[in-house]
């Protein structure tokens, strides 16, 4: 199987229906592709990176003109058939040559290592149960096989000594553009093109920096020669092509097509055909360090050094100054920070978060979201909005831990004794408030575009969104605290911590945060301090 020359990527097209399509027949215009439709939703992360790294590599635009050009008006299938054509040759799953994301050297030492392909999908090799029951996966057709190879190797999570995770660490967090379809007039389609396109950088921005000259497939795609730094070799982004950046490759992977067998797919059910049920590995594969992906957010270190970011937990408000705005400390992705730049007029756009929140190489959840995208003319409009969301998501918090305590004390006798899953509760909280964080956001947003009173308004908006955290913690208190059975309730207990609940709430640690605590009484401060004399 040729993944430029054969239909292997699941769609969905504009009349509904599902099928398989290859990589140029995005663009075809008789009922054109709308979604990517894989049976996993870490496949079509997947595969929109894969997509997207294609368009990267051999279609990058030579400037923001060009690129625009496209995005309204995409290619012809033709002529992106033309442009992948050449590449052919390097994306054979099978066969003689070079194999797709597998080991250039097949013999892999003369030492390889036999697994069944079921342990290439992440949940497998702890026998988690998150997508697919552990055992009941046997054979993959092909399809999947190359999927389930693709998103290993770009998500692969710690493995044992010798078995590194990907470029961006285990399980990244990846942030795309797309657009907002729900914001569309009525009839108006968006074609999978286009949020492809969206996250494509013009060629000059994308090879900024790189220090290797040489063009050519054999530096964007490690899988055509043996690995230059030899086994167990690191890799940074001054050793290599800058497309590599999407093809990397940590794994020494290979699958055994010397074992036939047909059946059905055990991931996506497609009957009566070709399956791979083993693979070939060996550990010290290439070790990727100093890279920066354009598709993930990155933070600073306490030493100072970039480190791409990765889930923790579900993808509420709280994560959108990181993803979106950014801060001194955190370095939104860099095709958001094309986006802003682009300023594409009258439409509004999203940016698809996703990615597996690993406890090293166990995966805890997948976690994927769509999340708003405000667009400013400027940086330092962009640092306001950042900080002002900032100073909301920190008082979210504030009000969330008040929360929590509050329903310990009245819950238990001793609560600080007391550990247990508050995760259906703290998602309650963040859901509750969402609507009101976004509405004051954008409120704030378009005030500084138009050059308003901002600190007026900073000030009614702040007061609004005390009230709405105030209005749903005690919602959720009153919900909670007497969900129990009754005759295991202390009433004292309850009616104590619902008082210190509205103490909390109206009192100066969470109104600090929004700036709304009264200044310190110094002379108040100064008269405590002072001795009193003896008359």
């Amino acid at each position: 199987m040729n993944l430029i020359n054969d239909p292997w990527i699941p769609v969905r097209c504009a009349d509904g229906s599902s099928s398989r399509i290859r990589p140029h027949e995005l663009t075809v215009a008789d009922n054109p592709v709308v979604a990517l439709d894989a049976p996993r939703p870490d496949f079509n992360g997947a595969l929109a990176q894969f997509l997207i790294g294609l368009l990267q590599t051999v279609c990058a635009p030579a400037n923001e003109e060009e690129w625009e050009d496209w995005l309204w008006s995409p290619p012809a299938s033709d002529i992106l058939a033309q442009r992948f054509a050449p590449l052919a040759p390097c994306f054979q799953l099978d066969g003689d040559g070079p194999r797709f994301m597998q080991e250039f050297d097949r013999t892999l030492d003369g030492k390889p290592i036999a697994f069944p392909a079921s342990d290439l999908l992440i949940e497998a090799p702890k026998g988690v149960d998150l997508f697919v029951k552990y055992g009941t996966v046997h054979g993959l057709c092909l399809s999947c096989a190359a999927a389930t190879l693709w998103t290993l190797q770009l998500n692969a999570p710690e493995g044992g000594r010798g078995h590194f995770t990907s470029l961006r660490g285990g399980g990244p967090l990846t942030t795309l553009v797309l657009f907002d379809s729900h914001a569309l007039p009525k009839g108006e389609l968006v074609v999978l093109w286009q949020d492809l396109w969206l996250n494509v950088l013009d060629r000059p921005a994308f090879i900024s920096g790189a220090t290797v000259s040489d063009d050519t497939p054999k530096q964007w795609f490690p899988w055509l020669s043996p690995r230059e730094n030899g086994c167990g070799g690191k890799v940074s982004a001054a050793d290599a092509h800058p497309a590599t950046v999407f093809w990397a490759m940590p794994r020494r992977i290979c699958f055994d097509f010397d074992i036939e067998a047909v059946g059905d797919c055990d991931v996506c059910g497609a009957g009566g055909v070709e399956l791979i049920t083993n693979c070939q590995s060996r550990p010290n594969g290439t070790k990727y360090e100093d890279w920066l992906h354009p598709l993930s957010p990155y933070y600073l270190n306490d030493k100072k050094v970039w480190l791409p970011s990765h889930p923790r937990g579900s993808f509420s408000y709280r994560w959108w100054p990181e993803l979106v705005a950014g801060r001194p400390d955190r370095r939104i992705a860099r095709v958001i920070e094309s986006f802003h730049k682009r300023r594409l007029e009258n439409v509004q756009f999203r940016v698809w978060a996703f990615g597996y929140d690993m406890d090293k190489n166990k995966p805890i959840c997948w976690y994927e979201a769509r999340l708003p995208l405000l667009d400013l003319t400027d940086e330092f409009k962009r640092l306001c909005l950042a900080g002002f969301a900032k100073q909301w998501v920190e008082a979210a918090d504030e009000a969330r831990k008040l929360l929590f305590f509050t329903l310990k004390q009245a819950w238990f006798k001793r609560p600080s004794d007391v550990k247990g899953d508050m995760s259906t509760i703290e998602l309650a909280f963040w859901n509750d408030t969402e609507p009101a964080f976004y509405n004051g956001i954008r409120t704030f947003a378009e005030s500084l575009e138009d050059n308003g009173d901002i600190q007026s308004l900073q000030q009614r908006l702040n007061e609004g969104w005390h009230t709405a955290l105030t209005q749903q913690a005690r919602s959720l208190f009153d919900q909670w605290a007497t969900a129990g059975e009754w005759e295991y309730e202390n009433p004292q207990r309850l009616a104590n911590a619902y008082h210190m609940l509205r103490r909390g709430l109206h009192g100066n640690a969470l109104k600090s945060k929004l700036g709304l605590a009264p200044p310190p009484d110094l002379d108040s401060k100064n008269r405590k301090g002072k001795k009193r004399k003896n008359p």
